[in-house]
């Protein structure tokens, strides 16, 4: 089997190609995940999709901390600094973790047998996702992003179908969810078996924990800042089902999914660019970094506008016609959550350039103190406004958010190092770095 450092020379896609791949990919991927929350509307018990948020909530911030990000820190390692073996290793021992840590907060949050099984579920499945993912930062690095959208688009295609089968046939969330983690174990057999995956005889699963001590140290500050990102998408969820229940949850959960529409945008086009920004800021190209910062800023920005206008001109009837009609009469939630989602996808994209420029600790009392403000906006406005309350708390931390990335982002430029020659230069590109 082929090396890593085989396949340098097939990297270096343009930026669009990746772009259309990882578009495509990504795109896919997040429409099965809609189709997840439509199928469990339709088909399932009313509070179906409530709880399958609740579990997402529950796990999705455990498995981005313990993640520590390490796919973002690789693709960024033009120097390579650490060795593939070396995340992967770390890697392994994180996600075990984060499985014990979420069936562990599951059982102490006092949640029903039912909503139990699908949080250890749901773990299942992201940590066989987390796994995979390690493999896409080596692929990510060398902008090889068609291999991402192929495994991606596998496990969309074979999650939400077996789901649909399950629930259909069954009306069980817990065997649709269980039917739903297959996909994610075919993602993972289709990269392990890739040709351009990394050969097993370059791992090395028992380097020891002191070894591995310095990625720790890279890589903590920025899964932090993940799991306080996530915190924050899932922190209406938490008061919601607190407060209104389960079924006011399904319908600011199903709403929410909108977001995806202009995500999957901006996370194909953020991950399709922070290789080359990373290489971008190493070599002091401060006029070619800033440049690709503001088109993804712009871009960002004019989706979130035009999300903002379908939700407000025709937000009751395509939730009409998406879900069931009486998630029409939210309405006004549906346009506030777009608003929410145009200022995040500003902040998103200066977040990928911030993460690109290895700049990572700066991040954490940003989204810490994000998580404050959503946190307190949402015990504010919650109980009072219901939905739309929670809706403006979420515009509150995206702007809180925008507002400090732009601070960030400009002490980051100030420190930009010196422009690098031309050899120099050419020792970052994917095609030459050993």
């Amino acid at each position: 089997m082929p090396t890593e450092t085989s396949f340098q020379a097939k990297g270096n896609h343009s930026l669009r190609r990746n772009f259309s791949w990882t578009l495509f990919g990504s795109g896919f991927y997040s429409a099965c995940q809609w189709g997840v929350v439509v199928v469990l509307a339709k088909l399932g018990r009313p509070e179906a999709v409530g709880q399958f948020a609740l579990a997402l909530g529950i796990v999705t911030p455990v498995m981005m901390l313990c993640s520590l990000q390490m796919r973002q820190v690789l693709q960024t390692d033009v120097k390579r600094e650490f060795s593939f073996a070396d995340y992967l290793t770390l890697r392994l021992i994180t996600t075990l973790a984060a499985f014990a840590l979420a069936i562990g907060i599951a059982h102490l949050s006092g949640l029903n047998l039912t909503t139990i099984r699908v949080v250890t579920l749901v773990a299942l499945m992201k940590s066989t996702d987390g796994v995979a993912d390690i493999f896409y930062g080596s692929w990510q690095r060398r902008e090889r992003m068609d291999m991402i959208a192929r495994s991606l688009i596998l496990n969309g295609t074979v999650s939400t179908t077996l789901l649909a089968i399950a629930i259909w046939r069954t009306e069980s969330l817990v065997l649709a969810v269980a039917a739903s983690a297959v996909g994610s174990a075919a993602a993972l057999v289709y990269t392990l078996a890739s040709p351009s995956t990394p050969t097993p005889s370059r791992l090395r699963p028992m380097r020891s924990l002191r070894t591995l001590w310095p990625l720790v140290r890279v890589s903590a500050p920025l899964g932090v800042v993940s799991m306080l990102i996530s915190l924050n998408q899932s922190m209406p969820r938490y008061f919601i089902e607190r407060s209104l229940g389960s079924r006011q949850l399904s319908v600011f959960a199903a709403i929410s999914y909108f977001v995806l529409v202009g995500s999957m945008i901006v996370g194909a086009l953020s991950q399709s660019a922070s290789a080359r920004l990373a290489r971008y800021y190493a070599a002091g190209q401060r006029q070619d970094f800033v440049t690709l910062c503001g088109r993804m800023v712009g871009i960002g920005a004019l989706l979130g506008v035009a999300g903002i206008g379908v939700a407000y001109f025709f937000g009751g009837w395509i939730l009409r016609v998406m879900y069931r009609p009486e998630y029409a009469q939210s309405k006004d939630v549906f346009t506030w959550t777009m608003v929410a989602a145009a200022i995040g996808y500003c902040a998103w994209m200066l977040g990928c350039a911030i993460t690109a420029a290895r700049v990572f600790r700066e991040q954490l009392p940003l989204f810490a103190l994000t998580a404050i403000v959503s946190a307190v906006g949402c015990m504010i406005l919650a109980p009072s406004h219901g939905l739309l309350g929670a809706a403006w708390a979420t515009v509150i931390a995206a702007a809180f958010q925008l507002a400090g990335s732009l601070v960030i982002g400009h002490r980051t430029l100030r420190r930009m190092p010196a422009s690098m020659s031309p050899s120099e230069v050419g020792r970052l590109h994917p095609e030459e770095v050993p």
